[in-house]
């Protein structure tokens, strides 16, 4: 890690955060970002670019704020900010120092990446809501949670979506199910007290 400047990315954590450029020169600039000692990611795009993403080598254990951005483009949790720069030298080579992160990869991580990873996380906060709310209504239990986050993970690690997809469509039925069954059962109660009178 030389003392060159190299034109990078933050990405910073927070629901409404936006990717913003970063200069990379040393070791204490990257800190800087971050917020203390750092670690680093790696990931391999489709055109060979490798790219790297420093992060605060304690995040986890401090508790700091998730960071979407981050999290989505390594597929792990990491939490923090994180700087982004190009681990490909001009000549295409992984040799261990930092690049200038191509324009092309910047564009496209603050346009349909920002938007991509925006609706992904709205999505997991509304499932977050349904579970909870499913949950505290009597509709599923903490085992169903757990066949849930289990077929979740294994989504995750095989790309393989099909028990996912099932459990999700099973709760979505007993979903469907309890409110057609408090519907009819509000219906009723309307229907007796107006034959009621009223009372």
């Amino acid at each position: 890690m030389g003392t060159t400047p190299v034109a990078g990315a933050l990405l910073p954590t927070g629901i409404n955060a936006e990717i913003q450029p970063a200069i990379v020169t040393d070791l204490k600039s990257i800190q800087a970002y971050v917020g203390g000692t750092i670690d680093a990611v790696r990931h391999q795009l489709e055109n060979d670019t490798v790219i790297v993403g420093y992060c605060h080598d304690e995040g986890l254990l401090l508790d700091m704020e998730m960071n979407w951005f981050a999290s989505a483009l390594f597929g792990q949790e990491l939490r923090g900010p994180v700087v982004l720069v190009s681990g490909t030298s001009p000549q295409g080579e992984y040799d261990g120092d930092n690049y200038d992160l191509p324009h092309v990869v910047y564009d496209y991580l603050t346009t349909q990446f920002t938007t991509h990873v925006a609706n992904t996380y709205n999505e997991a906060m509304l499932m977050s809501v349904a579970l909870a709310t499913s949950l505290r209504e009597g509709i599923i239990d903490k085992s169903d949670v757990k066949r849930l986050s289990d077929a979740m993970d294994h989504a995750a690690e095989t790309g393989d979506t099909s028990e996912f997809v099932a459990v999700l469509g099973e709760f979505e039925k007993r979903v469907d199910e309890e409110i057609v069954v408090r519907d009819a059962k509000q219906l009723i109660s309307e229907a007796e007290e107006f034959l009621n009178g009223g009372k």
